[in-house]
């Protein structure tokens, strides 16, 4: 929402954005877990620790960036965790809302 120019966007216009147009949308908001599926929209949902200089956090999300286009591009599942080494690790997701468990 940074580059957009969107600091600050409630979660609830963030989500009526991820419904309309498809995208992956890179977060530390646990919210998003709570609200209803978001159309084509991908969220991966980092718990790469803030502390961490944001180089480190940049190169660790980068290299996640790069095992989820390799590995879950085709993937139906819609909502993804980013361990704190980078991990990918799917979320199941029912038809009617994201929250479940992990795989």
């Amino acid at each position: 929402m940074i580059p957009l120019k969107l600091r600050g966007t409630s979660d609830r216009d963030v989500v009526r954005r991820l419904e309309g147009t498809p995208c992956i949308f890179l977060t530390q908001d646990e919210d998003f877990f709570d609200f209803p599926k978001m159309g084509e929209s991908i969220v991966l949902l980092s718990h790469v620790p803030q502390r961490m200089p944001i180089s480190e956090r940049t190169r660790i999300w980068i290299k996640a960036m790069r095992t989820f286009f390799e590995d879950y591009k085709d993937a139906k599942h819609r909502l993804f965790e980013i361990g704190p080494d980078g991990e990918i690790i799917p979320w199941e997701t029912p038809d009617d809302h994201i929250r479940i468990r992990r795989i």
